[in-house]
């Protein structure tokens, strides 16, 4: 009922009763809707939160796991440089422990086959795991006795990032599994290198162990062209490139056997060692020991020139053993 001004009569409409039933239905089935919708809303926007949690959480897993990587890279470095090291222990007192590890083998050196830095690989050999990871994320029924039955093949798909993940962590385990177990070996090497050790203690004070001076090394142990003469010829020792007057140490103990001029080597130094091995120093500028004179570990006895047949201030390095050259590198360990 309306009730207008005075000047206009009263108004009055009615509804019916099914009319307003329907009208309160809808208006009911409306609230109904929008509070689905409203519910949905709330319930989009905690995923869209959630979805934003969980890529934050993934991003810093994906950190810390290249982390890992790079801290098992870092790890496998160390083992090659410990790897290296302690074959040119065994090498210099002429220890030899066999694959099985069960116990030392002492031997001579054998000059014809110096066996050279053992090449340490742990880099993971990466496998095709693809087939394995379908087959393992499927569930197959077939009856083994009745070939016409069908297959049911129900396959399980994983979201990428999970996978990512997953062969992340396999790589890392596979890395960590071998590491442990060539570090394990590697202990007990170094154990029983240990002993021998210290039984030799006295034979490591006159085997050469260190460089005899600082530079760079501008020519290695081996065949070479020569600077001079341009023929490839065998370079017996290792030279070293510094400046005049750089001084050359003893790399161990020993006695003083040689200091004259020689042709083509200008001033040298021969060292007797014992256990047939000998150094040989050459291209000095001076000579700073007598013959018959024992020298130190660490001593000077020279300083590096460009005596003799010589391209430029160097040391020519070389080491014999029973009167044959060897490579020096085999006996430097820093």
């Amino acid at each position: 009922m309306f009730i207008p001004d005075r000047t206009d009569s009263v108004k009055q409409i009615s509804i019916h009763s099914k009319a307003a039933k329907i009208i309160l239905a809808l208006l009911t089935l409306c609230l109904i809707c929008f509070a689905f919708l409203f519910v949905d809303y709330i319930k989009m926007m905690g995923n869209i939160a959630e979805n934003k949690r969980l890529k934050q959480e993934n991003f810093e897993l994906h950190r810390k796991l290249d982390s890992v990587e790079s801290l098992v890279h870092g790890v496998e470095q160390n083992y090659s440089r410990l790897k290296s090291f302690s074959h040119k222990l065994r090498l210099m007192v002429n220890l030899d422990l066999d694959e099985s590890l069960e116990k030392p083998n002492l031997q001579k050196l054998n000059l014809k086959n110096i066996p050279s830095n053992e090449d340490t690989n742990l880099e993971d050999e990466e496998k095709n795991e693809e087939d394995n990871r379908s087959s393992s994320n499927s569930l197959q029924i077939a009856p083994e006795n009745n070939p016409k039955e069908t297959t049911l093949n129900v396959k399980f798909k994983k979201a990428p990032i999970y996978e990512k993940i997953e062969d992340k962590l396999k790589r890392i385990e596979s890395w960590s599994v071998k590491i442990t177990k060539s570090l394990f070996n590697e202990e007990i090497e170094m154990a029983k290198l240990q002993e021998i050790l210290a039984k030799y203690s006295q034979k490591l004070l006159y085997t050469p162990s260190i460089l005899p001076t600082t530079g760079w090394i501008s020519s290695r142990f081996g065949f070479r062209i020569h600077p001079i003469t341009r023929k490839r010829t065998f370079h017996k020792g290792l030279d070293v490139a510094n400046v005049i007057g750089t001084k050359i140490l003893s790399p161990a103990n020993g006695i003083v056997t040689l200091t004259t001029v020689q042709s083509g080597y200008g001033k040298i130094v021969r060292i007797h060692h014992g256990y047939k091995l000998v150094t040989k120093y050459a291209h000095l500028s001076r000579i700073l020991v007598k013959n018959g004179q024992k020298v130190k570990r660490g001593q000077k006895i020279a300083l590096m020139g460009n005596t003799g047949r010589s391209t430029g201030p160097h040391l020519h390095y070389q080491v014999e053993y029973d009167g044959k050259a060897v490579n020096p590198s085999n006996f430097i360990l820093d």
